[in-house]
């Protein structure tokens, strides 16, 4: 397996817009393969903030995002006449030529389609982003070697297609199997928060949730749970029936759930009602996390990793994934409500 990655783009510094962990991650490890630095903002009025304080080749836009979307951001970039020529190319699971034009109309230069296909992104980062290293503009691509898939790694998983998921990680077993356990910690109510959004009318949320599993369930190779996710998606967006489309995200998303906790004991983190914490060796981690809940900080998104990494067995039956959920969707006040019980039971 390889990937062929120009010589122009190797070294140029990115802000990658995009709200949600699992993709930040896949986008992340792929463009370190081209010695690309980035950073990342959580939302587009990050994205603004970030570029006030740095400067960068070229800007990677989710559209999707809360806050302030791709869209809006993107316009707000444009206004500014230091970033007129900054590089600015969509990442959208949307491939429709209504959606590319709503992309170049806001000011965007290109898009790149989710689920990321890596040969394809670098190729289209080739197009628009220069760093400036004139020497190396006119070398020819750098052939890199990327480890073959591993997919003897795991068993078969039914509602997931394993050498489609390694490809969209360029072969890495290992980031396939962290973006596994994150799909299931941060995915397994997905369900739950699209009903929750309907129930009360708050249909751009509920839209976002359905848009959201469709992309990483792409990312993750489950095809069928993406193309339930889309149907749904789509109802939502226009305003049809969405209550059929349930089933059929259900059904899938229970497979793809089942797959990932038969990978256990590999170190998934899996729901075990028995499981035990040592609440005295996570407590520094609690009180860190609770102080940056109260901040509405996204960076409790790192110590909840910490917990994971310390507590996998029970990540889940204690309710940190939910917690997590609430993060995603910026409810800081009910994430920081979940956390006082679970500190109050002494876990």
């Amino acid at each position: 397996l390889q990937v062929y990655i120009p010589e122009h783009i190797t070294g140029a510094h990115l802000l990658l817009a995009e709200d949600n962990e699992i993709n930040q991650q896949v986008a992340q490890e792929l463009l370190q393969l081209a010695e690309i630095s980035v950073a990342v903002a959580n939302n587009g009025k990050e994205a603004l903030e970030i570029l006030k304080k740095e400067k960068f080749d070229g800007v990677l836009m989710d559209l999707q995002m809360p806050v302030l979307d791709g869209y809006e951001t993107s316009r707000a970039i444009r206004e500014c006449e230091e970033y007129k020529n900054l590089p600015i190319i969509a990442m959208t699971a949307n491939a429709m030529a209504d959606d590319r034009e709503l992309c170049l109309a806001a000011g965007m230069n290109d898009h790149i389609a989710k689920p990321i296909d890596p040969q394809e992104m670098f190729k289209t980062i080739a197009r628009w982003v220069t760093v400036a290293k004139p020497a190396a503009a006119a070398a020819p691509p750098r052939k890199v070697d990327l480890p073959p898939p591993q997919e003897d790694d795991f068993p078969e998983l039914p509602g997931i297609d394993v050498k489609v998921g390694l490809m969209r990680v360029a072969g890495n077993s290992g980031l396939y199997r962290n973006i596994l356990c994150k799909f299931r910690a941060s995915q397994a109510d997905a369900l739950e928060q699209v009903r929750a959004a309907l129930a009360r009318e708050d249909i751009e949320t509920a839209r976002r949730a359905a848009h959201t599993l469709k992309g990483v369930a792409g990312n993750i190779g489950a095809n069928d749970l993406q193309e339930a996710a889309m149907a749904l998606e789509g109802a939502i967006r226009d305003g049809g029936e969405t209550a059929p489309l349930f089933k059929p995200v259900a059904d899938a998303l229970h497979r793809v759930l089942e797959s990932i906790d038969g990978l256990a004991p590999a170190n998934m983190p899996v729901a075990d009602g028995k499981a035990e914490i040592d609440h005295a060796a996570l407590l520094p981690l609690l009180n860190r996390l609770k102080e940056l809940l109260t901040d509405q900080d996204t960076g409790a998104e790192e110590v909840l990793d910490e917990i994971r990494t310390q507590a996998a067995g029970a990540y889940t039956s204690y309710g940190f994934d939910k917690i997590e959920n609430f993060i995603n969707y910026y409810d800081f006040d009910h994430a920081l409500a979940l956390l006082d019980k679970i500190m109050d039971s002494e876990v």
